[in-house]
């Protein structure tokens, strides 16, 4: 994720910005300026995901390939796990939503069962292009971190706002200046 400070540094728009629940908090950019400047993020192949709060990467528990296993977060160890891309969603006129695939399992970042619920379980499951796994990238200059938000308008996050090597990855409502919330 690092790729993607790099790619907006310095800049203050919000890509990707489509949630009511948002409105206020951040800006929205123009729909072309997004899809010019999001669409360069899929360029630049697979790599780690990173929480601000704990430096630990986005990780697929045990390494598994099954559907359903948790992401958690873990120290970055460069394991294939731990390795992500975002590809653009084909039926996105937008050019805003992603999906978000692992390198080890190939396997697409969900919400358990599509929910739109606080606290749902965010698991690998096969890419077959449902809500649950349809990502949007948020830049704020006045934040740290890039905010990864699904399709219910909900907020990558580490639950508890964990430091813990294991700690859940789950859906929570944005919270600005939330850090378990941020990524790079």
């Amino acid at each position: 994720m690092k790729r993607i400070l790099d790619k907006f540094a310095g800049k203050a728009a919000v890509l990707a910005l489509s949630i009511q629940s948002m409105t206020g908090c951040l800006a929205e950019s123009p729909p072309n300026e997004v899809a010019e400047q999001t669409s360069a993020l899929t360029t630049n192949g697979f790599g780690p995901v990173k929480s601000i709060l704990s430096s630990r990467c986005l990780s697929v528990d045990s390494s598994s390939t099954a559907d359903g296993a948790q992401i958690i977060q873990w120290t970055c160890l460069g394991m294939n796990a731990q390795e992500w891309t975002f590809s653009p969603d084909p039926a996105d006129t937008t050019g805003t939503l992603f999906f978000i695939k692992n390198l080890n399992s190939n396997k697409c970042l969900s919400v358990d069962s599509n929910s739109t619920a606080d606290g749902a379980r965010v698991i690998q499951w096969n890419c077959i292009g449902s809500s649950g796994q349809k990502w949007s990238i948020l830049f704020s200059a006045l934040e740290t971190g890039v905010r990864i938000v699904n399709h219910s308008g909900k907020c990558l996050s580490v639950d508890s706002s964990s430091t813990s090597n294991g700690a859940r990855i789950i859906q929570w409502r944005c919270i600005p200046d939330s850090l378990a919330q941020q990524w790079q």
